[in-house]
């Protein structure tokens, strides 16, 4: 006796593989969420916001103490 094997092979369309690897990417990325996460960033109140201000407060001040003479 001879030993036969059947090979099956499937062909998916490549709109199914696009979806799939999307949906690997997506497990994937859900579970290694807490790896790539990000802490809150408010940049109200601190100390680089107050120096800008200050920075335009000086600026507006310097120009409305200039002197035009004719």
């Amino acid at each position: 006796m001879s030993n036969r094997t059947i090979k099956h092979e499937i062909k998916l369309p490549k709109y199914l593989i696009v979806l799939l690897a999307m949906l690997v990417i997506g497990l994937f990325a859900n579970a290694f969420a807490p790896v790539f996460s990000v802490k809150d960033a408010f940049a109200s109140g601190h100390a680089w916001t107050k120096g800008i201000s200050d920075s335009i407060d000086d600026l507006t001040m310097a120009v409305v103490d200039i002197d035009c003479k004719s």
